[in-house]
């Protein structure tokens, strides 16, 4: 990472935000008192428009609700969010190989987390005012390292 880059949140801006899909699923039969607590899965994926400083962060998240003994009850949930941000100083944070059709990008992990981070707080909102009285329950999701959506290692690096 490069040490001069620096986060401004006032050229950070969130264009949309989008719900693609939520479902939840469970059988007639399933007793939602039962529930003590959730499990959950993440899968992330970024889209990126370098010449107009946006980026688009896709996050799915899977809800299983577990019993006292930590076993699953058979309500499961399942929510895909969209958020579409402009970075105005983007070109700051990112680094490229390649040539014209072959040209690669790699986004700053300064960048990504944080920008995965905002994410996450909002569809954190979302998904708990979305599963308020259902049969999957209220449902907060945890605290987590926003590097771990992004599938990266953080590695002190002195440039």
């Amino acid at each position: 990472m490069n040490l001069e880059r620096k986060i401004d949140p006032d050229k950070i801006h969130i264009l949309d935000v989008k719900t693609i899909k939520g479902n939840i699923d469970a059988a007639l039969d399933i007793n939602s008192n039962a529930i003590v607590g959730h499990q959950f899965s993440f899968e992330s994926g970024t889209g990126l428009n370098p010449d107009e400083n946006i980026i688009g962060i896709k996050l799915v998240v899977n809800i299983e609700a577990m019993d006292k003994a930590d076993k699953p009850l058979g309500i499961n949930g399942s929510y895909t969010h969209e958020l579409v941000f402009r970075v105005d100083n983007l070109q700051d944070f990112l680094d490229s190989t390649g040539e014209g059709d072959k040209k690669a990008y790699t986004i700053d992990v300064l960048l990504g987390s944080t920008l995965v981070s905002i994410a996450y707080s909002t569809i954190r909102g979302i998904i708990f005012n979305r599963t308020q009285g259902t049969s999957l329950g209220s449902v907060i999701l945890p605290i987590i390292d926003p590097k771990k959506l992004l599938g990266v290692i953080a590695e002190n690096k002195t440039e």
